[in-house]
C-alpha cells in the first residue's frame, strides 16, 4: 500500500471515528452500559455486576458504521469523485468501527474499575473477552447497517443474533456446542483460553470489511 493510499485511509478513519464518537448510537451505547452495569453492581445482580450484559448492549448500540446515514448524505458519491475508492472507504469504515468499539471496551473497563476497585482482575478479563466479542458482532452490525435504514443497526443485529441462537437451541442444538463454536467457552482469568475467540474475531472483522466493501461498490460512482 503506497504512502498516499495509507494517508487517505488514515484520514478517512479519523474522520469516521469523529463522526462515530459524536453519534446518537455511541452516546446511547455508553449510557446504556453505564445504567446496566451500575444497576447490576448496586443491587448485586450477579458476580460481575451485569458487566457482560451492559457491554454487549453498549457495543451493539455504538458499533455501527453509518452506511444508512452515508446513503442519505450521498457521501460515497462525493468521496468517489474526490479522494476515495470503495476499498479505501471500506478500510476507513472498518478501522473506525474497530477503534470505536475498542474505545467503548476500554471505557467500560475503566468504569468497572471505579465501581469495583477491589477486583481489577475481573475487569481486565472482561475487557479482553469483549474485545474479542466485538469482532463477532461487527459483521452482523455492518450487514444490518447496509440493508436497513435505521439509526440503531447494532440493536437490530443483536436481536437477530439472539433470535438465531434461541432458534438453534430450540431445535435441539446443545447450547454448550454453540458457545464452543463461537469461542465463548473461555475460562475466566485464563487469557490463553481466549485464543479461539480472537481467531474468530479476526474472521469477523474481515467479514465486516467485505460487507462494507460490497455496500460501497454499489454506492460509489462507476468509472467512465
Amino acid at each position: 500500500m503506497s504512502p498516499s493510499v495509507r494517508g487517505s485511509c488514515r484520514r478517512f478513519a479519523r474522520f469516521e471515528s469523529g463522526r462515530a464518537l459524536g453519534s446518537f448510537g455511541w452516546r446511547l451505547g455508553v449510557v446504556a452500559f453505564g445504567i446496566v452495569h451500575a444497576s447490576g453492581t448496586r443491587f448485586h445482580l450477579d458476580e460481575d455486576g451485569l458487566f457482560g450484559y451492559g457491554i454487549l448492549v453498549g457495543l451493539a448500540l455504538g458499533g455501527g458504521v453509518r452506511l444508512g446515514e452515508d446513503r442519505r448524505l450521498r457521501l460515497p458519491l462525493l468521496l468517489g469523485m474526490n479522494v476515495l475508492n470503495p476499498a479505501r472507504y471500506a478500510v476507513g469504515k472498518v478501522a473506525s468501527q474497530c477503534l470505536v468499539m475498542m474505545a467503548l471496551v476500554a471505557l467500560a473497563v475503566l468504569v468497572s474499575l471505579v465501581l469495583r476497585p477491589v477486583d481489577p482482575g475481573l475487569a481486565a478479563w472482561h475487557g479482553l473477552l469483549f474485545a474479542g466479542v466485538a469482532g463477532l458482532l461487527a459483521p452482523a452490525i455492518s450487514l444490518a447497517d447496509a440493508l436497513l435504514d435505521t439509526r440503531l443497526p447494532g440493536l437490530v443485529a443483536l436481536l437477530g443474533m439472539m433470535g438465531g441462537l434461541v432458534l438453534l437451541v430450540g431445535t435441539g442444538v446443545d447450547p454448550a456446542s454453540v458457545t464452543r463454536a463461537l469461542g465463548l467457552d473461555a475460562v475466566p482469568r485464563a487469557p490463553t483460553t481466549l485464543l479461539p475467540l480472537f481467531g474468530r474475531s479476526v474472521v469477523g472483522w474481515a467479514s465486516s470489511f467485505l460487507v462494507v466493501l460490497g455496500a460501497a461498490w454499489y454506492g460509489f460512482p462507476r468509472p467512465g
